[in-house]
């Protein structure tokens, strides 16, 4: 006799190897019980396992089973052998799989719902599903005494007792429920008995043989202590036999009931007699299935209030739900009313301990999915695996290091929570990246000197020790930037010496820091053989500069490195923090520094991996801007860091300027004024030949009604760009201007999550609709430009009338105010615009506040942080108020159904003007660049778009989540599948397995379609491959990323150190660091020559933008990934000619389609040559100095990689900030360093052929330059 058990994990494991024993042994039963969980079933040996133990079992019990793919193998194996099974119990399934259920007459298939009654399986676990899946009401208490699905289970129990008296199916509709309170209390006694209970029901050989005994029922909510043995019900319990210490932490724990009924505990044991040993107390408590709220509400809080310093989570699974749902809205009510930190730590339930030691990427995806994402949602922090099965062992044992770093973080931040902020010594990191005086105490999007200098003065009046704080931001910067970095050397101020033998003894390691760096100290941040600790140290706050890692200056070690180690200098700094200087707690300021990124696994650290190891037990705080949720989680998983998140700048239209002005000036009276347009002609073409609008040998005969829709188009499309204006700066909420100006933008969006469309098509609309008549009668000789002046004016019309009702609306501080003015304004009825209003006001109410460096506080005191999904402003405003930590969205909601609809259309564009650019065909190859932020942000629309193009589609499973792919019909698609090369980002990598498993998915389903070669380019091209002698495997190869644990493309790094000699190198650089291909088996596996093989017939690269204050020239990684595979692209096909490069443009409110020379040019004259840009860049001196460098340097990157920046760009950027004199003295004040950079990149793009000039340019460059690197050295002549 043999019973099949398949479950999702093997918490039940331990209990039913000892029940299957005792029937073995006790009941003389030759009963063998195969067990299965479903993460074995990603691997074939194990598929083949459970096919062969299918075939022989003669009982089936399936439990807990989401996965489609899991639930289509269960269903075959079911429907190939049903004729031998006796019964099949499938219970709390997704509903096919609960449909496969045979008990005696009671046979689920054969129901269909409308004729069920109300005990039916199917109805109840629908109404646990939906009960997940509404959303309290947000100002309702948390319902913590009845979970989602309490009522159903509890239903269930009496239906079971009421089902026992009732003769016929009701008595196999009885066996049913048993068989699931036999395994919700699934003890090894109860196992027992619910073996005995199915043979003597379901098996001819034992029938009506045994009397098994009901399920002994156990406590829905309790307390569980290893010492004491036993479930107790109440802390005097407990207490009477674990008495608590007096003044002594106490740490609220966590735990799965259904490893305590197993036996299976001596993982929760470890943990708990670690925490004791340190000092603390321990409330150990369980809750029925996987809501943890009762067992929260009932031991950790009294009377309202925590009796917990912290809660810790051994689960690994969100607080309220699992492997199914989760509620993280409800989850956050009730943290916040305890308002501790929140730790939720997985043990291994779906791989081995040498298995996810081995793993190079450390926790698998289904792991990473249930028991690292899905609790991010809830706000949980420092995810460090404590346990796992090694080998074949049926129990979960304790990972001693992992136990202690779990404990030691733990417990540090009790210490933290639980010491005045007097006597608490923070050591706040600022980041200098690329390493020069001109960078120290920069950050993505922030204000870092003048947001520092408020938090320190905000940290003095919350009580924390501070001494000799500068009066003025400027003090407080030089005194860290200059301060007596001349003296040693250094880029900024050395505040501290630390020996090179006492970091020897203190970090062992350095040993193995020795075989990448050489001995100690090495190069980097020494000073007379010790190292140089940089920063500034104010009392018990200590300012310091994080150092070089040590790449900058040879990036060329990361081609061959897959084993790389921080340097000596790097490794010391921390070191220096925690155990020299005696930091309580880390404050990394901005975004974002480089230990996140040190090598080691990509989730779930062991004691190997360099950013455990460097930020060993302190506390990690880390300022994080809201608009980048992908790097966000690197910091979160690789740094153990509470992400505290900060707004990205205002938003703006970019607005005409200088001769912009003049020449749409002249352009309105070529509109307006039809009997002299011929006049204007002349004047409009020179002029917008000296703006480069068009080409020089154009002359006035060409300026068609249509030619000049698209120069005026041009135009608009200038003046509406959407710019950052400035940066942030912590505590600052907007100024009127600001706020205004912002909503305005919003105003042309879609109104978030309300199916709003925007404000100003909703007034254009409106208008349409009074004015159809007289609309439909025009006509004239002029149709077409009458037409489209009509349009710009009414356009042009509704954006000012929304402007004067947002400014009406900020004035009296009303939504009616501002609805009520736009009506009039529009001749239309208030309640057309109220939905607009309220939802523009409540922006405005939170745009006007800013609290974050309270927020700051508030993590430093231990608390809380609220959780919330990272984005920006204008398309999700549920980012505000910021301060608080950030996730990234559900993985199991990407793509989201709005994310698919943006991507058909933005593929569709692709493609036909692709095709109109190249005589009507479509390109048979795309290269398109993936990354984690776009894709967090928008829902995933870069991957909805990788699946278009193959002519696929995401799928929702049963239970409403995207799990799966399917093809779309070529009859539906209406044109050939293109053949996609993914290039994925080390974080799209790292935090979206899921999705890569997607994407593989409808890659491979395209290569195996029967279809014709010509309608299916990727099946066309494999086929070929195939016939070269290239494996399948090889030649279905499509997504490429970094090897796990690496980061970046490199070329970024190579361009901005000018060590780069020519493209090859470029190429070469980029597919050596991105040339891993993902595999079957979830890895990413060397495999440049599959990459090689497939780029070289790419002939479009392609990527998003999606963020305005991150566009292709505001950060280097765009010319790294899409410049670097472009590059590539070029040197590997044999005609030398690089592909065609585009960029979908999602900014604004409708995303276009340019080309990648359209948006350089775009970008410098929105951003770098517009005043209301650089001005608002100096407004914020040293640090936006040091952003328009940085602007520059990127703009030169796309010079290196694609050719892609026309000479009148540097001409522009010369004249602006080198050659006016004025300009030049404000940005020598502001910034010497950044300047110098600046003006040496426009001497390398001459000197590279890059730029065209002439002679008296450069040498006015040459003597500036000159006279730059004097001041720098001090040097007078």
């Amino acid at each position: 006799m043999k019973f099949l058990f398949i479950a999702l994990d093997g918490q039940a494991d331990l209990a039913l190897a000892v029940a299957a024993a005792r029937v073995r042994e006790q009941h003389g039963v030759n009963l063998q019980v195969a067990f299965h969980i479903a993460a074995e079933l990603d691997r074939a040996e194990a598929i083949e396992k459970l096919r062969a133990d299918a075939a022989e079992a003669d009982l089936v019990f399936v439990v807990h089973q989401f996965d489609d793919e899991k639930i289509a193998l269960i269903r075959e194996l079911l429907h190939r052998h049903a004729a031998r099974y006796q019964a099949v119990i499938c219970v709390m399934c997704a509903p096919s799989l609960i449909r496969e259920t045979r008990l005696g007459r009671f046979i689920l298939a054969k129901k269909d719902e409308g004729e069920t009654p109300w005990y039916s399986p199917l109805r109840m676990i629908r109404a646990v599903k939906d009960s997940f899946k509404k959303d309290d009401d947000p100002a309702a208490e948390p319902k913590a005494a009845q979970p989602p699905g309490r009522t159903m289970l509890t239903m269930l129990k009496n239906a079971g007792k009421i089902m026992k008296y009732i003769p016929g199916t009701a008595q196999d509709i009885h066996a049913y429920m048993m068989s699931i309170q036999y395994w919700l209390n699934a003890s090894a006694d109860n196992l027992e008995q619910f073996l005995l209970f199915l043979l003597t029901r379901y098996t001819e050989a034992y029938r009506g043989r045994f009397n098994p005994k009901p399920p002994v029922e156990y406590p829905d909510v309790g307390l569980f202590h290893p010492r004491e043995g036993r479930i107790v019900e109440s802390i005097r319990e407990l207490r009477a036999h674990v008495p608590a210490r007096p003044n002594a932490p106490t740490i609220g724990v966590l735990m799965l009931r259904s490893y305590l009924l197993s036996g299976n505990r001596a993982h929760y044991a470890a943990v708990i007699e670690a925490l004791e040993q340190r000092g603390a107390n321990v409330i150990p408590a369980y809750a029925f299935g996987l809501d943890g709220r009762p067992a929260v509400e009932k031991y950790f809080l009294e009377r309202g209030r925590p009796v917990v310093d912290a809660v810790l989570s051994l689960t690994g699974f969100s607080l309220v739900g699992g492997p199914a749902y989760n509620d993280a809205l409800a989850a956050e009510r009730l943290l916040k009313q305890l308002d501790v930190p929140y730790i939720c730590a997985p043990s291994l339930e779906f791989q081995t301990i040498e298995e996810w030691l081995s793993d190079t990427q450390g926790l698998n995806r289904l792991q990473a999915t249930l028991m690292v994402s899905i609790p991010e949602l809830d706000g949980t922090t420092d995810q460090i695996v404590f346990a796992g099965k090694s080998g074949n062992s049926r129990l979960l044992e304790p990972i001693p290091d992992r136990v202690e770093r779990l404990v030691g973080r733990v417990m540090a931040r009790v210490r933290l929570r639980r010491l005045p902020p007097a006597k608490r010594r923070v050591a706040i990191v600022l980041f200098n990246f690329p390493p020069s005086q001109g960078n120290v105490g920069t950050a993505a999007y922030l204000d870092v000197w003048t947001s520092l200098h408020r938090l320190l003065g905000k940290m003095q009046q919350a009580g924390y020790h501070l001494t000799d704080v500068p009066a003025t931001v400027d003090e407080l910067r030089d005194s860290i930037v200059h301060g007596n970095a001349v003296q040693y050397g250094q880029p900024a101020n050395v505040c501290d010496l630390f020996p090179r033998l006492e970091y020897e003894r203190l970090v062992p390691i350095y040993r193995e820091i020795e075989r990448s760096w050489g001995p100690s100290p090495g190069e980097k941040n020494v000073y007379g053989g010790d190292f140089a600790i940089m920063g500034r140290v104010f009392g018990n706050v200590g300012v310091f500069v994080q150092p070089s890692f040590g790449f900058e200056d040879d990036p060329m070690r990361l081609l061959f490195s897959e084993d790389v180690t921080p340097n000596h200098g790097f490794t010391a700094f921390y070191a220096y923090l925690n155990r020299m200087w005696g930091a309580d707690v880390l404050l990394h300021f901005g975004t974002h520094g480089a230990t996140e990124f040190m090598p080691g696994k990509q989730v779930g650290l062991s004691r190997f991996c360099w950013s455990d190891r460097l930020i060993g037990d302190l506390p990690n705080i880390y300022a994080y801007c809201a608009n980048n949720p992908s790097e966000g989680l690197i910091a979160k998983r690789r740094g153990y860091a509470t992400l505290v998140s900060y707004l990205s700048p205002p938003i703006e239209a970019a607005g005409l300027y200088k001769e912009f002005v003049t020449l749409k000036e002249t352009m309105d009276g070529f509109r307006n004024e039809p009997t002299r347009r011929e006049a204007y002609v002349p004047a409009i073409v020179e002029k917008a030949k000296e703006l480069n609008l068009l080409d020089h040998d154009f002359t006035p005969d060409e300026l068609t009604t249509e030619r000049f829709q698209k120069l005026y188009n041009d135009l608009l499309e200038l003046e509406y760009s959407l710019i950052p204006t400035g940066l942030h700066t912590m505590d600052d909420g907007l100024d009127s201007q600001e706020l205004v100006g912002m909503l305005r933008v919003v105003a042309d969006f879609p109104v978030a999550g309300q199916r709003l469309p925007s404000l100003t098509k909703t007034v254009l609309a409106h208008w349409a609709e009074l004015n159809a008549k007289s609309a439909a009668g025009t006509a004239g000789g002029d149709d077409a430009l009458a037409a489209f002046s009509r349009n710009v004016e009414l356009e042009r019309q509704a954006r000012h009338f929304i402007g004067e009702a947002i400014l009406e609306m900020h004035q009296k501080r009303s939504a009616s105010a501002g609805a009520s003015h736009l009506a009039k304004l529009c001749r239309a009825k208030r309640s057309l615009f109220d939905a607009h209003f309220a939802f523009l006001f409540d922006l405005h109410e939170k745009l006007r506040t800013n609290a974050e460096l309270d927020a700051i506080l508030r993590a430093l005191d231990g608390r809380y942080i609220a959780p919330v999904a990272g984005g920006d402003v204008v398309r999700d405003p549920g980012i505000l108020p910021t301060g608080r930590n950030l996730h990234a969205i559900d993985p199991y909601r990407m793509p989201t159904y709005a994310a698919t609809r943006e991507a058909q259309k933005s593929v569709e564009q692709l493609l036909e003007r692709y095709a109109r650019e190249h005589g009507g065909t479509l390109p048979r190859s795309v290269a398109l660049v993936l990354w984690g932020t776009d894709n967090l942000k928008s829902g995933g629309v870069g991957v909805a778009q990788a699946l278009w193009l193959l002519g696929a589609r995401a799928v929702a499973d049963e239970m409403g989540r995207i799990a799966n792919v399917e093809l779309i019909p070529l009859t539906e698609l209406s044109r050939p599948r293109i053949d996609v090369v993914l290039t994925l980002s080390g974080i799209f990598r790292d935090v979206l397995p899921q999705q890569i498993r997607l994407l593989d998915r409808a890659v491979r389903l395209a290569a195996e379609a029967d279809e014709p070669e010509t309608q299916n380019f990727i099946r066309a091209h494999v086929q070929e491959m195939l016939r070269q002698g290239v494996t399948w495997e090889d030649a279905v190869r499509r997504i490429f990323s970094n090897a796990a644990g690496s980061y970046g493309a490199n070329v970024n790094h190579l361009v901005d150190s000018s060590t780069w000699e020519n493209d090859s190198e470029i190429a070469q650089t980029f597919l050596s660091r991105k040339g891993f291909a993902y595999d079957p088996n979830g890895q990413f596996v060397a495999a440049r020559a599959d990459y090689e093989r497939v780029l070289g017939s790419v002939t479009l690269a392609f990527q998003n933008v999606d963020s305005t204050e991150m566009n292709i020239t505001d950060i280097d990684h765009y010319y790294e990934y899409l410049g670097g595979v472009t590059s590539a692209v070029k040197h590997l096909r044999g005609d030398g000619t690089a592909p065609a490069v585009m960029l979908a443009d999602a900014t604004g409110a409708e995303a276009k389609v340019r080309s990648l020379e359209e948006t350089v040019r775009l970008e410098s004259r929105t951003k770098l040559l517009n005043p209301k840009w650089y001005e608002a860049m100096l407004e914020n001196g040293y640090a936006g100095v040091s952003q328009i460098e940085r602007q520059v340097s990127n703009t030169f990157g796309w010079s290196a990689t694609c050719q892609a920046v026309d000479d009148w760009v540097y001409d522009g950027v010369a004249q602006t900030y080198v050659l006016d004199e004025a300009m030049r003295a404000r940005l020598q004040r502001l910034n010497p360093s950044s300047l110098s950079k600046l003006t040496r990149r426009l001497l390398e793009a001459h000197g590279r052929g890059l730029w065209k000039t002439d002679e008296a340019t450069l040498e006015q460059l040459r003597e500036a330059y000159a006279q730059m690197e004097d001041a720098l050295e001090n040097v007078t002549l």
